[in-house]
C-alpha cells in the first residue's frame, strides 16, 4: 500500500508546476502534458514485464521499480540545472518504467485470503486515491521553498517548486 501511495503521489505531484517547468526549460506549455503523460505511458509498457516477473517472486520486482523511480526523479530534477527538456522527459519515462502498481495489484490478488480480498482491494483503492490527492497538495507546499545546493559529482542544483517534487519523491 505504501508503494502504491508513493507511485500515485509521484505521478500527480508534478501537475501544478509542469507548465512552469516546461517554460523554464525553454519549451512550450504543450510539453507539460507530455511530462505528465510520460510516466503513465511507460508504466503501461513496464506492466507487461513486471507481470511476468512476479510469476517467480515479489521482492526483487518491487525493489527494482523503486530504484528506477528514484533515478528517474533525480534526472527529472537535475534537468533544470542543465536546462534540458530531453533530460526532463527521460526522467519522467524512467519514473514510469518504475511503476510498481501491477506488482502491488498482483500481490494483493495472490497473497490475500479470499475472506479478506474485499478489504484488501478497498485499501489498495484508498492508497491510490490518497496518493493522487496528496501529490498536487505536496507540490503546492514545495513551491514555498527555494534554495541552491551542491552535489559533488553533479555540481550546483536548485530546489524550487519545479524541481522539489522530483527531489522529494
Amino acid at each position: 500500500l505504501k508503494s502504491c501511495f508513493l507511485f500515485m503521489c509521484n505521478n500527480y505531484i508534478i501537475e501544478p508546476s509542469a507548465a512552469y517547468y516546461a517554460n523554464a526549460l525553454g519549451s512550450s506549455d504543450a510539453y507539460a502534458g507530455i511530462m505528465i503523460g510520460a510516466a503513465p505511458w511507460f508504466a503501461l509498457i513496464s506492466a507487461i514485464g513486471y507481470s511476468y516477473w512476479t510469476n517467480y517472486n515479489y521482492k526483487t520486482p518491487i525493489l527494482f521499480p523503486g530504484t528506477l523511480m528514484m533515478v528517474g526523479n533525480l534526472i527529472y530534477s537535475n534537468a533544470y540545472s542543465y536546462q534540458s527538456m530531453e533530460m526532463c522527459l527521460l526522467g519522467r519515462a524512467i519514473t514510469g518504467l518504475g511503476a510498481p502498481r501491477i506488482i502491488n495489484r498482483r500481490y494483493v490478488a495472490d497473497a490475500t485470503p479470499f475472506s479478506l480480498r474485499t478489504i484488501a482491494s478497498a485499501s489498495f483503492a484508498m492508497a491510490t486515491a490518497l496518493g493522487a490527492a496528496l501529490g498536487p497538495g505536496m507540490a503546492i507546499l514545495l513551491d514555498m521553498f527555494e534554495f541552491e545546493f551542491d552535489i559533488p559529482l553533479l555540481g550546483k542544483q536548485y530546489f524550487n517548486g519545479m524541481t522539489g517534487p522530483g527531489y522529494v519523491m
